[in-house]
């Protein structure tokens, strides 16, 4: 039983060494042709896509908005404290929240106090100016009975001395004078007290018109849906809006109503990828709900100014894609698949990613006279799995994928200069034509943005709620 477990390990040793000499003498021992994979060059057409996450939005809807009276009111926020379900189908009329009355209760409250206050200023003011005014008229009924007394002793001295008779017209200028300045004084008091109560008046008006508006105010806290429609609540950047959501005159929407016919797919495109983005580019769309279906879409807008979103590092740009087609299964909020179509390209010579390394220059790890070598090439146009080779390669070469060997000891190939120089003149003429094809289209789209925007300008109507 030993002699043949010998026997086993003794050729087991002599299999292992005729194997290393036959990788010896090949010149690959070393090289990780172990974990490398040959193919061959092929050709096919490239399409290059942008993909992002979105989110779908109705294209129009109606803003449900809280009152534009809480600006005047002075009500500077408010709360959301009852909201019906967002997806709920409402007709008009229907009722859809609740926003917080603490703020304008104390408001309501604040002004029948001050109300109370100038009613009982006003029957102080008619109380005093009902004693000051028959005081007023006492005296001038005594001065009255003087006047008569003076009027009655100047009849009675027309027979007396030149000076008593004298001092008598005296007497009754005087009690004339005092009699006139007495009624004048009863009529400017008048006046004034009248002047002060229709003051008090007034403001006792403009207390109970302001406290009219706040119980007006206070009724449509309670919103009900101008139209028929599905409730969507509204997104804003810090999330979305719904029971427990800040309210200001600033802004008034409380959720959406929006026309299911038609949509967009909002997204943002990394700040790696956006120059490949422009309007009026080919989209295909699909929500994760149903994954089987794909929507035909167009870049209508692309944000010119990036922005950091909550809980991300990199910037990204806003790209607008307004769908070309929807069906009864779409709905605002919906998570979609964005593969926005930059370019197309045909019959060309593709390699996968892996094989792709760069030293000084591009290259890959090929299989010339059965030996491994590193070929440089002209790297074109790419996407997420393939990149298209210009120049340094033939259809139908080998090469090897993911080698995982030592390069540096690989000898390398490089191009001839000419050959260099032709494929990347060759290489910016396609992409400056691929530049034009894509302004283009770009102004194409915007135009046709325009003319729309302008048309149903001309034919919407404003409502103000």
């Amino acid at each position: 039983m030993a002699n043949s477990s010998r026997k086993i390990l003794f050729w087991a040793a002599i299999v292992l060494l005729i194997l290393g000499g036959y990788y010896w003498m090949s010149g690959d021992l070393g090289l990780g042709e172990e974990q490398a994979i040959l193919i061959e060059v092929q050709k096919g057409d490239l399409t290059i896509q942008v993909r992002a996450t979105g989110e779908l939005q109705a294209k129009n809807s109606k803003q449900i908005q809280a009152p534009a009276a809480m600006r005047t009111a002075g009500v500077n926020r408010t709360q959301i404290s009852d909201m019906v379900p967002e997806g709920t189908v409402v007709n008009e009329g229907d009722y859809v929240a609740t926003l917080d009355r603490t703020e304008i209760s104390n408001k309501i409250q604040a002004a029948i106090s001050e109300i109370d206050r100038i009613n009982n200023q006003l029957v102080q003011l008619q109380i005093d100016t009902a004693i000051e005014m028959q005081g007023l008229r006492d005296q001038l009924l005594n001065q009255q009975f003087i006047l008569e007394e003076r009027q009655l002793q100047m009849a009675q001295s027309k027979y007396e001395p030149q000076m008593i008779i004298r001092q008598a017209e005296i007497d009754l200028q005087r009690a004339e004078r005092d009699y006139n300045q007495m009624i004048a004084r009863y009529d400017l008091k008048q006046e004034q007290a009248e002047a002060r109560i229709a003051e008090v008046n007034s403001t006792l008006r403009q207390e109970q018109f302001k406290l009219d508006n706040l119980r007006k105010l206070s009724e449509d806290f309670t919103i009900l849906s101008p139209g028929p429609g599905m409730i969507i609540y509204q997104r804003n950047w810090s999330g979305r809006k719904g029971p427990g959501s800040e309210i200001t005159p600033w802004d008034l929407t409380v959720a959406e109503l929006p026309d299911l016919s038609e949509f967009i797919s909002l997204t943002y495109v990394n700040e790696i990828d956006i120059s490949r983005v422009s309007v009026g580019q080919e989209v295909e769309v699909t929500v994760d709900a149903f994954p089987e279906n794909i929507y035909r879409g167009i870049v209508t807008e692309v944000a010119n100014i990036g922005q950091q979103l909550r809980n991300q590092d990199a910037r990204v740009f806003e790209v607008t894609i307004e769908l070309q087609e929807a069906d009864d299964l779409l709905r605002p909020a919906m998570t979609t698949g964005n593969r926005i179509k930059v370019a197309s390209i045909q019959d060309v010579l593709l390699l996968p990613l892996e094989a792709l390394y760069r030293d000084s220059v591009d290259y890959v790890v090929a299989n010339i006279n059965s030996r491994k070598h590193r070929q440089e090439i002209i790297r074109a146009e790419s996407n997420n799995i393939h990149f298209e080779v210009k120049a340094g390669l033939e259809k139908g070469q080998q090469l090897y994928l993911g080698f995982s060997g030592d390069h540096s000891e690989l000898p390398i190939k490089f191009l001839d200069a000419e050959v260099k120089k032709e494929a990347l003149e060759r290489l910016a003429a396609r992409r400056a034509e691929m530049d034009a094809e894509r302004k283009r289209i770009g102004d194409k789209q915007r135009e046709r943005n325009t003319e729309r925007n302008r048309v149903e300008s001309a034919g919407s109507v404003i409502i103000i709620n």
